[in-house]
């Protein structure tokens, strides 16, 4: 079974994976320390999420 894509879809996928993992690499993660229930934990957060609180 073969499988055809408009070119138009194509392109529009292509943008969408590159801005996806564009976001996931280029990005830097902060670990930032929540207190839940009176423990501890390092949460993984996005640095400008975290600068702007």
């Amino acid at each position: 079974m073969k499988l055809r894509i408009e070119p138009v879809s194509a392109i529009c996928i292509s943008i969408l994976l590159a801005w996806g993992r564009a976001k996931l690499t280029n990005e830097p993660i902060c670990q930032v320390e929540e207190i839940h229930k009176g423990k501890t934990f390092l949460v993984p957060k996005y640095c400008s999420d975290v600068l702007t609180q």
